[in-house]
């Protein structure tokens, strides 16, 4: 009987670190490409204490960024610093590295209010609806993660970060400037640490549950009208 159990003991070990070896391997050679919103002549909006939205995007960007180096992903950006970066210039780092996943930070606003606060996620849609589900489980994550709260997954036609790449690609505007509690709280070194881990979170889970393998899109053609951001 003992016998038997060391057996199955050690055929459970040799299948828990193979499938770990493999998930290694896999998040190795998964291409995530990190897009802070705005930077350098575009400012994007102001927070209720002045900071401006690029800002926040940038440093929110880089602490997600460098969580997820951490967890063994191939982590590209389109701005590291306070920059200038058109929007053909963030969809082409996105192609040129074949992104398997671009994650577009932003911060968001209200044009009455200060009450309102929360995550949102912006996604291109299909006809399949594979990208609103992947689109929802994502934000669901994140949200359980931050213990924010959930402001929605909003489908955008419009939005060029979203349709010109390649890639299964999310906005995430991740809390509101013009509410100041939640403003205080993006503008914070250890909330923007907290957001980055958050993030690289939810990518590991959902790479577990092989959802941006099943919803990655297939070549899109980006309308001239189409805008970057809000």
């Amino acid at each position: 009987m003992r016998e038997r159990m060391r057996k199955k003991l050690f055929f459970l070990i040799v299948f828990i670190s193979a499938a770990a070896i493999l998930y290694w391997q896999w998040s190795k050679s998964f291409v995530i490409v990190i897009d802070p919103g705005h930077g350098g002549d575009d400012p994007g909006a102001i927070s209720v204490t002045g900071t401006y939205e690029k800002e926040i995007a940038l440093a929110l960007a880089l602490q997600a960024g460098a969580a997820l180096e951490k967890e063994g992903y191939d982590v590209r950006y389109t701005r590291t610093t306070d920059e200038t970066v058109s929007l053909d210039e963030r969809i082409q780092v996105a192609n040129e590295a074949q992104a398997d996943l671009v994650l577009s930070i932003h911060a968001n606003t209200v044009e009455v209010g200060t009450d309102v606060r929360g995550v949102q996620l912006l996604y291109y849609p299909d006809e399949e609806g594979t990208n609103e589900a992947a689109a929802n489980r994502f934000l669901h994550l994140l949200i359980e993660s931050l213990r924010s709260i959930n402001q929605g997954a909003i489908e955008r036609t419009d939005l060029a970060v979203l349709n010109g790449s390649t890639a299964q690609s999310f906005l995430i505007e991740a809390g509101f400037l013009t509410n100041p509690q939640e403003a205080r709280w993006l503008e914070s070194e250890s909330y923007q640490k907290r957001f980055g881990l958050s993030v690289a979170r939810t990518v590991n889970a959902l790479m577990k549950e092989r959802v941006f393998v099943e919803t990655r899109k297939s070549s899109t053609v980006r309308n001239e009208d189409d805008t970057m951001s809000e």
